[in-house]
This record gives C-alpha cells, structure tokens and sequence, in this order.
C-alpha cells in the first residue's frame, strides 16, 4: 500500500484521539470546516429541486466540491504526521481548483449562456485543469508548487511553504472565478426587483478573499483555506433562504422576451428589462410588490382570457403578445412566470382569417356558437343572437350557456354526449330572452386541449319552428284530404247504392216498353234506356277510378288467352261499329310476337277495361267511313294492347292532359262529344296498376294510335335434375 494512503489509513484510526490535544482555536477552526462540509452536503441534496438541469448540476457539483474541500482541509487541520498533512494538503489544493470550474459551470448556465456545453472550452478547461492538476500531485517530485515542514502555529502542527506556481495558479483561479461573477452581473442587470438579497449572497463567496487577506497578517491562519466557509454561507442563503428569488432571477433573467414573475396574490415580485421597455408602468420601481390588476390590467385581464393575446401599440405600430404562463417549482410560495411572446405576424393572420370566418358565419341564416368549458360562450354569430332574440352577439355571450336551454337537464345531457362521444346531434327545446321557446337541432363537435381535456364545443343550431308550423300544417292538409278522401269514399258508396237500383229498375222497365211497343213510344223507351246504361257506365268507371286512385283496386291475374279475349271485346262494339259505318277488326301481331307462347297471366277485369275505353274513345271519335283496329301479342317480358283510329287526332299540346280525369279536348255545354272525360284517365291508372305504361301518338286529321304495354313476371327457373 503506499505510503500516504497508509498515513490517511493511521490517521484515521487516531483522529478521535487527536481532538484531546487541540487548541481552543483550532477547535472552532475545525467546528467551522466540519460544518461546512455537513452544510454544503446538505444543500447538494435540496438542490435537486431547481427546476433548471444544467444549473442544478452546476450547483451540487459546486457544493460537492466544496464539501471535500473542507474536509480535506479538516484533516489538514488534524493531521499530526507530515505525510498526512502533505496528502490532505495536496487533496485540497485538487478539489478546491474543481470547484473554479463547478462555479463556472455554474454561472454559465445559471446566466443563459451555453459556454459550458461548447466542445472547445470543454476541452480546453479539460487540459488546463488537466495539467495544472498534474503538477500538483507531482509536487513531491519537482518541489516547485509547495513545501510542508513542522511549525508551532497554534492551529496546525504544519506549516506551509507556497511557491511560484501556487500564486500562479490562485491568480488564475480568483481571474476565473471573476469571469463567473461578471456573468452573473449582466444577469442581474436585466432584471428589476428582489435581486439585492441574491447579490448578496452570492457577494458571500467573495468573503474568503478577506480571510486570506488576513492570513497574511495573522501567520495563525495563513495557511488555512477559507473559500469553502463562503461557499457554505452562499449554500445556506440561497438554498434555505431565497431559493425562490434564485429560481426567479435566472427566469426572468435569462431571457429576451418580456418576463414578469408573480408571487402570491399576483403580485408583481420580478421582471426583466425587456418588459420594463414594453410596458411604461413597469419603469416606476413603485410596481414591485403591487397587485398585477393594478400595474398592468391589460396583462391581468388577458391572463385569464380565453385567447390569452395582448394588444399593445408600439412607435405608432399594433403588436401583439401571447401571454405564456407556468409555474415556477421553488418548494416555497406559488411563484407563477409570465413570458410575452411576439406573436404579431401569426396573429395579423388569425385575425385576417377570423374576419373571414366571421363575415362567412354571419351571412347564413343558421346560428353558430362556440362554447367553452370554463368561460362560457367565446363566439356567436348574429344569426345566433337573433335566434334567441338578443340584439347583439356580445349581449348572447353575457348569458350562461345552460340558461339558453329550456331543461336544464338538457343543458346535461348535451354536455355528457359530447365528453363521452365527442359529437352531439339531436332536437332541443331552446328558453329566449323573453322566455318563450322554440325547437332547434343542435349539432355540436367536441374540442379538446393540447392535454386532452374537454376545452370548448362548436356548435351550428337550427331553428325549427318554420319547419314543424309546415310539418303541422301539412299534417292538417293529410288529415284533410284523408277526411275529403273517406267523403268521396263514402259518397261514392252510397251513389253505387242508391242510384245503381233505380238504374237497374229504369233500364229493365224501358228495355220491356221498347219490346212491347211501338211507335213514339218505342222510341222515347229507347232514349230512356240508353241514358240509363249512359248513366250506369259513367257511374261504374268513377268506382273503378276511386278504387284506382285510393290504391283499393285488386287484382287478380289469371291465364289469359289474348286472342278470345280481342275478339270477345271486339264483338260487343261490333253492332255500334256498324250503326256509325264504322270498321271495326283485328290486326296480326309483328314479327317479334311470341306465336306459340303459352296465355299470359294478367288481370282480366283490368285489360277489359283498358280495351272497353280505349274501344269506346276510338269509336267515339272517328267519324263515319273511318276504320278502328285492335291487337293484341305478347313478346318475352310485356303484353301489348293496340288500339288505332281514323279519327279526328288529337292536338299536341293536349296529348298529355287527356289522361287527366275529365279533361277533354272539346269541353264545355257546347262540347260536340258525349263523355265524362275519365275514361283515359282510368286506362292509365290500371295500366300504372299492373305496372305498365301507356304511349299516345296522334296526329290531327289522321287518327291516334294509343299502345299500352303490361310487364310479365318473370318465369322462375325450372328445377335443376
């Protein structure tokens, strides 16, 4: 083992006994470098909390090294062998120049500065403290730094000899540790209020230089080092004392931005240059310690603002701030910072796009709103304001947004929807300024913050009190015609019943004169019987038109063989055809006709009476000479009725009103045709029915062809073997 670290190991072992032969002196001496080292260990352990990492570490590698330093000048002070003394001599003189690069550390990063992360001053402090370390530890060899010899200073049992290189090196240490302190110093130029008690301390770690000053006129102690007494001092003032104005300092200190720092209450404790340019009231030292409401209201009103940008005008020049604040972790009283950030050009270009939201939202006639969690409504738009019957937006956000709902139960369940969903749509009852209410559909998109909390909701809310007075309306007009359509059901019923029996009686009565008469009176029992059947036909197409237009009519397919059914239709007008030198016949299918197909299934009261009208319409209106033909064929998918005439045509702005019931082209009491005017009207409704369609092609003077076409179901297909 060598030999010092055997002189440490012996010492060691012996120092309890070495206190019984101390001087009072030396005790309180030894007292005093005991406790630094405890003290500055002690403030190593709180200054973990400092919120700044690099100044943390500056600061406990600083109080560590000052720790070692005092004890290794404790053994110094208890050593009684000159190998002890030279090696706790030796040891202090190494760890005491660390604590000049801890403390530079520590200024460059407690003043801002980046000086202690830039690779070439690393390494160039790494090789000074490298070298000058080196010839310290070789001292025994070049005897060039220091010299130990015995001495009968009350103190210490050893005195030393300090060389040309040691009074080199303190003047390069003290130089350094002034570059620290003038770091320090342009630090605390740029900030206002509570920096005297910081200064102060640290002006404690200046306070050795006075006890080795006196060293040299107190032999006693010259041989003693005093700097880690003041950074023991330093350590306890700041750290237990002021920590909080330590941590204020650097905040508002360090940077370029207008800082302010607010203790308790908001009151005003700190601010940098930099805001005492921006803000005049800040230039009367009077400000410190006032209430922010009172220094500054225009920065306490947009502190707690839901867009938190300050507008101040600068050399005639709108700027604006965006008010940045957090809290400050001291382990004292709340501390809060304020940063200012110049937010000029970004805002210029909200507001810009503000305006043109704002001039876009107020030209729809929906009302639109935002709505924040914590200060109620932010925005609304004029349509919004109407809606409720305020006459301004900003007389809408004075409200609370749950006075706005008519339940307020609503008012809940609106917000729950939309934390749980993030999306709200429904019908809500709405209160107004007069307390009358109406029915809006909300819908609403959650906000949330850069945390993920609920922060606000935006909102477009549509007044539906227009739309349910027409919902109410229409449902009135549904009620109505139901009622008129049940009227006409029922009275159509009843002209069934009481007319068809009288019919019945009239026809059968003037079908038996005509038989048994002759003469006049044959004649009048003639007219009397064809006005009957005239009325019977007109009275059972309107039955058959109710039953199509109420969608009552059934029906029934069954095979249908076309051919028998053409002429069995042809048949019944064959006598009216021949009384009015009329031609009435049949024509071949067309080629695409399927022959040999097996009979379609259609409903045959419903072709019969397609074929009944479009028969009578085309008798009715050819004059005499003129010819009508039928056909009837069916193709792979439809059924198709033909019915052509000679007759007169039909105008063609009048094509498509013929199908409308009891629309004619000749009306009036001078009309030159008989007819109620629905027969068409009833071969469109049944053709609709069984899902066809109906085609009218006229020409004036020359005829009309009118094609109906039925669609077949399809066939399923046949079973796979």
């Amino acid at each position: 083992m060598p030999a010092p670290l055997l002189s440490l190991w012996a010492f060691v072992v012996t120092a309890p006994l070495t206190f019984t032969r101390l001087s009072e002196e030396a005790l309180i001496y030894s007292g005093l470098f005991g406790g630094a080292a405890l003290l500055c260990l002690l403030g190593a352990w709180h200054a973990r909390h400092l919120p700044n990492r690099d100044t943390r570490h500056g600061l406990m590698a600083l109080l560590l090294a000052s720790s070692l330093w005092a004890s290794a000048q404790l053994v110094f002070l208890l050593a009684d062998t000159s190998a002890v003394a030279y090696a706790a001599y030796t040891t202090g003189l190494v760890i005491g120049f660390s604590t000049v690069w801890a403390w530079l550390y520590f200024c460059s990063a407690y003043s801002g500065r980046d000086l202690h992360r830039r690779l070439p001053v690393v390494v160039g402090s790494a090789l000074l403290f490298g070298g000058i370390t080196l010839l310290k530890l070789t001292n025994s060899q070049h005897g060039l730094y220091f010299g130990i010899s015995p001495s009968d200073n009350p103190l210490t049992l050893f005195a030393v000899d300090r060389y040309l290189l040691y009074w080199l090196t303190t003047t390069l240490s003290y130089a350094l540790v002034l570059v620290g302190f003038f770091m320090l110093a342009e630090l605390w130029l740029h900030v206002r209020g509570r920096t005297r008690a910081i200064v102060g301390l640290f002006s404690l770690m200046l306070l050795p230089i006075v006890g080795n000053a006196l060293g040299l006129l107190v032999p006693s102690i010259a041989d003693l080092y005093h700097e880690p007494l003041g950074v023991a001092a330093f350590a306890l003032g700041v750290l237990f004392v002021a920590r909080d104005q330590l941590v204020s300092v650097q905040e508002v200190g360090t940077r370029d931005k207008p800082a302010l720092i607010l203790g308790p209450n908001a009151h005003v404790r700190s601010y940098n240059t930099a805001a005492e340019t921006l803000f005049p009231a800040l230039q009367n030292q009077d400000a410190l310690n006032q209430p922010l409401d009172e220094v500054l209201p225009e920065v306490a009103a947009t502190r707690t603002a839901h867009h938190p940008v300050l507008k101040t005008m600068r050399n005639n020049t709108i700027r604006y701030y965006r008010i940045a604040e957090s809290r400050l972790r001291t382990g004292g009283a709340p501390v809060h910072l304020l940063v200012l950030m110049d937010v000029t050009d970004r805002e210029r270009q909200f507001r810009e796009q503000e305006q043109l939201v704002q001039s876009i939202t107020e030209s729809v006639s929906d009302g639109i709103l935002q709505v924040s969690f914590e200060h109620g409504i932010v925005y609304a738009n004029q349509a919004m304001a109407s809606m409720f019957g305020y006459r301004t937006p900003m007389a809408l956000q004075t409200t609370p947004p749950s006075a706005l709902f008519a339940d307020p139960d609503a008012a809940q369940q609106v917000q729950s929807t939309l934390r749980r969903s993030g999306h709200f749509t429904g019908e809500v009852t709405f209160c107004r300024h007069d307390a009358s209410q109406f029915v809006g559909r909300l819908s609403a998109t959650l906000i949330r913050d850069d945390h993920g909390d609920p922060a606000y909701y935006n909102g477009v809310l549509v007044d539906l009190t227009v739309q349910k007075n027409r919902e109410r309306a229409l449902q009135a007009a549904k009620e109505e015609a139901e009622t008129a359509a049940r009227l006409k059901e029922n009275l159509l019923a009843t002209m069934n019943h009481e007319m068809r029996t009288p019919l019945t009686t009239i026809i059968g009565f003037s079908e038996v004169l005509t038989q048994q008469t002759n003469g006049a009176t044959q004649r009048f029992a003639e007219r009397i019987q064809r006005g009957g059947r005239r009325l019977e036909h007109t009275l059972e197409s309107l039955l058959i038109l109710s039953k199509l237009r109420s969608g009552t009519y059934t029906l029934h397919p069954t095979s249908l063989p076309l051919a028998p059914f053409v002429d069995d239709m042809i048949a019944q007008f064959e006598e009216r055809a021949a009384a009015n030198d009329l031609t009435l016949t049949t024509t071949a299918p067309p080629a695409d006709a399927c022959s040999n197909a097996s009979p379609p299934r259609l409903d045959p009261n419903g072709c019969r009476h397609i074929l009944t009208h479009l028969i009578d319409n085309a008798l009715k209106f050819t004059p005499p000479g003129g010819t009508v033909t039928v056909q009837a064929y069916r193709t792979d998918d439809s059924v198709h009725f033909v019915v052509q005439d000679t007759g007169i045509g039909i105008p063609a702005d009048l094509q498509d009103a013929v199908f409308t019931p009891f629309k004619q082209v000749s009306e009036g009491p001078t009309r030159a045709y008989e007819g109620s005017g629905i027969g068409l009207a009833i071969v469109r409704d049944m053709t609709e029915t069984m899902g066809g369609t109906v085609t009218l092609d006229s020409t004036e003077d020359t005829g009309s062809r009118v094609t109906v076409r039925i669609p077949l179901p399809i066939a399923p297909p046949p079973d796979a073997e």
